[in-house]
Order: C-alpha cells, then sequence, then structure tokens
C-alpha cells in the first residue's frame, strides 16, 4: 500500500516525473489493519484508520508530528496514494495551537497555490509557502508545503520547525491542495491520538463538523 513520503522543500515545485520516482523509492509500509503505525525521525505511534468525524477533515497531531487526512471518517486517498504523513509545526516560542474543541475544527479561510509569507523570512518576507491553506489568515497559520524532515536532535520531540504553520510534505500539500481541499474540508489540530478519542466522545467535533 502507498503512504506518502517527505520531500524537501526548494523554491520551485518538484517536477511530476521526479515526485513519481521518490514516492516509489522511499515509500513503505508500517501499518495493521485498524491503525497507522510510524516508526521513524524517533517516534513511535500509531493513529487511527477509521475516526467518527464527518466530511472531508486533516487532523494534525502534535505530539508526534503527524498528520492524517479523513474522509467520511475513513484515511483519504489520492492518486494512489493514502493521505497521511510526518508533518512539522511551530518550533518552541512559535507552538501551533490546539483546536479547541468546543469551538469546533477550522474552516479554510484562504487558500493560494503560490503563496509567499508577508513575514518571514525577516525583514521583508518572501518565503515560499506552497499550495497554502489558511486555517487562520489573521495570525497568518495555514497548511502548507514544506520542509518536514527532522534533525537527529529534534526527532521524538513535539516540536516542528516553522513559526506556527503546520508543514506538509510537497507532494502531500499540492495532492491535498489540487484532488481534496473544498470549502467543505475542516482542519483539527490535537495533541494525540487519544486526545482526539476523547474529544470526540465528548461529541465537541460530531456537533460541529457540519457547521
Amino acid at each position: 500500500m502507498n503512504v506518502l513520503v517527505p520531500f524537501v522543500l526548494t523554491t520551485a515545485l518538484l517536477g511530476a516525473g521526479c515526485a513519481s520516482n521518490s514516492l516509489r523509492h522511499y515509500a513503505y509500509q508500517s501499518h495493521v489493519a485498524d491503525t497507522i503505525r510510524i516508526e521513524k525521525y524517533g517516534y513511535d505511534a500509531s493513529f487511527p484508520r477509521q475516526v467518527r468525524l464527518p466530511g472531508k477533515v486533516i487532523v494534525i497531531f502534535i505530539k508526534d508530528q503527524y498528520g492524517v487526512v479523513y474522509e467520511h471518517g475513513e484515511v483519504a486517498r489520492r492518486q494512489g496514494f493514502e493521505l497521511h504523513n510526518h508533518i512539522a509545526s511551530g518550533s518552541e516560542g512559535f507552538e501551533t495551537p490546539l483546536t479547541n474543541p468546543e469551538h469546533g475544527p477550522h474552516r479554510i479561510e484562504y487558500a493560494e497555490a503560490r503563496y509567499y509569507s508577508k513575514t518571514y523570512p525577516r525583514p521583508h518576507g518572501g518565503a515560499p509557502m506552497p499550495h497554502a491553506m489558511f486555517f487562520n489568515y489573521q495570525e497568518g497559520l495555514a497548511l502548507h508545503g514544506g520542509e518536514t524532515y527532522r534533525p537527529k536532535a529534534m526527532r521524538g520531540r513535539p516540536l516542528g520547525m516553522s513559526h506556527g504553520c503546520v508543514r506538509l510534505p510537497l507532494r502531500m500539500a499540492e495532492i491535498v491542495f489540487t484532488d481534496f481541499y473544498d470549502a467543505r474540508m475542516r482542519v483539527i489540530i490535537t495533541w494525540d491520538a487519544e486526545t482526539l478519542r476523547r474529544d470526540w466522545e465528548h461529541g465537541y467535533f460530531m456537533r460541529t463538523a457540519r457547521n
């Protein structure tokens, strides 16, 4: 079974042929029937393959720096790949805020395929944020393609490398943007799988994901 794998951020998006070859080379199978299991970058964790969440939802698990895209409660598939992979959230001092379950999942407020940061690098901005999908535009927080590879010193830590955004592997960001994203898509930033389970058992996301 194919699983999307991280790509290094460059100033230009990878070509389709190069990306395809890389995906074949680095694809791995590490999950059992009812869970997604990861044993990489210093993490040993598992995530549910089925969730009680309606519609299209991207769930970011901060503790283990992983993201899973769900559609009607199942792991989503597009272009022959299951949409889940390592991510990079905010670094120390720029932590990506968790979703308040009582307020429900985030909506995508603005999306742009070729977006450049207006803030970073300082002082003039210009950092590429390909396939940006903003879940908090006022605070400048978005899902977008970027570097997710974790140096040894950072592995196993619940911190990423961004200034608060959630970086997806470039190919995954492109597929989500072009083949999955629409006005009904929601984003949940949670701590871990147990936190997500606890919140949905309280009914928070079931009540609000349809709004």
